[in-house]
């Protein structure tokens, strides 16, 4: 116990550092970040035991950007690359956001953990089918070539370690830091672009922010690697905001 004490302790006085923040602050801010991780973990369960995306827990949500959201894709058969971070209720989101697409889409959705068969129900619909990979497990291939087939969308997190792949710098707020390249990498060799959200509470209600779609095609002349780590560094600025 003493030592789990000094654990969160020197935890406490490692981010207050970061954030310029004083320690008892900190404090506060962990445990409500703790509170709303088990809230929106409900969430997530509860998505769960429903099999598609036309369910009264998606009406939820404030999308201000979701007309525009519908012309954009309205006839557009070309594959895309949904990504988002682990903040909000982000399984809710990406359902809600599937409630658009056509039903001869496929849906492609990278897990870190196989915790619930009802996944592979979610975002079912029509001819369009769900692919569930965990990561680690899957051939990035395979991923490819379905994205190069068209009608296929991508949900995929970015923010995540090199336990989830190789990974390459970045700069995120002020400091360096390492992001899994998987989904750039993906986007690019699956020449689909990246359309970027995210999804938060605010005064009781979810909110769903669309970003600005990222071109993930290489520029003139430019390394692979090179332009991962540039759509990469567009991904960890957007998370900043």
């Amino acid at each position: 116990m003493k030592e789990e004490r000094v654990t969160r302790q020197l935890r406490r006085q490692i981010i207050g550092v970061l954030l310029s923040e004083p320690e008892r602050r900190v404090a506060r801010l962990l445990i409500q970040q703790q509170h709303m991780t088990a809230f929106f973990y409900c969430w997530r369960l509860a998505h769960y035991q429903t099999r598609n995306t036309d369910n009264a827990q998606l009406s939820r949500f404030v999308w201000p950007e979701e007309s525009a959201y519908q012309r954009m894709i309205q006839e557009n058969q070309e594959s895309r690359v949904l990504v988002t971070i682990h903040m909000g209720d982000f399984v809710g989101a990406m359902k809600r956001i599937a409630t658009h697409a056509s039903p001869e889409r496929s849906v492609i959705t990278l897990k870190r953990e196989d915790d619930s068969p009802a996944l592979q129900h979610q975002f079912k619909g029509g001819k369009g089918q769900h692919h569930v990979l965990l990561h680690g497990q899957y051939d990035p291939v395979e991923i490819v070539a379905r994205l190069r087939q068209g009608n296929h969308t991508l949900n995929i997190l970015f923010d995540l370690g090199d336990d989830f792949g190789e990974t390459t710098e970045v700069n995120f707020f002020g400091y360096r830091a390492r992001f899994v390249k998987g989904p750039a990498l993906l986007a690019i060799m699956g020449k689909a672009p990246i359309l970027p959200f995210c999804t938060f509470e605010q005064s009781g209600a979810s909110y769903i922010e669309m970003q600005a779609e990222i071109d993930a095609r290489p520029v003139h002349g430019e390394r692979l690697d090179v332009a991962c780590q540039r759509i990469t560094q567009k991904l960890a600025k957007l998370a900043e905001a």
